[in-house]
């Protein structure tokens, strides 16, 4: 009767110990590609990036999907998103890791507006560099082609030249 006894809280105990991990296992699910790319696109309204090998999971109880460690223009940040793609929240989750952060780069409209400036001083962004957003009001314009040479300048966000810089 004793080794029954054991048996059976050892069985227990493995069952009880296993299920919060399979609960966990079965309420969180890995998003779709095309709601990856609903949610990256979420996130770049917000100056935030998805990073490639970030898993986004659907938390079916909450009904909501998480990103861990998005790297925004203003730092890294836990973001919860609902079945619409509406951000829910942002949890601070540090600064962001320079080094291992993809860098976030001007949206078609941002680019518009800054080649706009540009073409008025005789200037054209290089579109093999492309544009980074230095920070949420910075944006960081490498190898601009001038008719006066090749230049490295930062825009703040109201797309004014804060330094241009003979490269």
């Amino acid at each position: 009767m004793k080794h029954l006894t054991i048996a059976t809280a050892a069985a227990t105990a493995l069952i009880v110990g296993t299920a919060p991990v399979l609960a966990q296992h079965v309420a969180e699910i890995v998003a779709t590609e095309e709601q990856r790319t609903a949610v990256a696109g979420a996130l770049a309204d917000i100056s935030c990036n998805l990073r490639a090998d970030t898993i986004v999971e659907w938390e079916e109880e909450a009904g909501l999907f998480e990103v861990d460690d998005a790297p925004c223009a203003f730092g890294q940040y836990d973001v919860k998103l609902n079945a619409d793609y509406t951000i829910r929240s942002l949890t601070f989750d540090g600064p962001t890791d320079a080094a291992g952060a993809p860098p976030i780069m001007a949206t078609p409209e941002e680019l518009a507006a800054l080649n706009d400036v540009l073409a008025g001083i005789g200037c054209a962004i290089n579109a093999e560099a492309g544009v980074e957003r230095e920070t949420r009001d910075m944006y960081e314009l490498d190898d601009v082609q001038c008719v006066a040479g090749q230049f490295d300048i930062k825009m703040d966000e109201f797309y004014t030249i804060i330094t241009m810089t003979r490269d």
